[in-house]
């Protein structure tokens, strides 16, 4: 049960980390095109971190 727990806030942590360097990148886009490609990584963690704890709370 705890190994579990651990593993989940293991994968959070990790989607978490992602989210934030998707962001860092988006703030420190140069071209156009790069904001455009940062702008869809952002919106993509968020929607994969709200469908994750979606989920989360439905198993509880």
């Amino acid at each position: 049960m705890e190994k579990e727990t651990f593993a989940e806030n293991r994968r959070a942590a990790y989607a978490f980390g992602r989210m934030r360097l998707a962001i860092n990148r988006a703030i420190h886009a140069q071209t156009m095109e790069e904001r455009k490609l940062s702008k869809w990584w952002v919106a993509g963690w968020i929607c994969f971190c709200q469908i994750k704890c979606k989920s989360q709370d439905k198993a509880n």
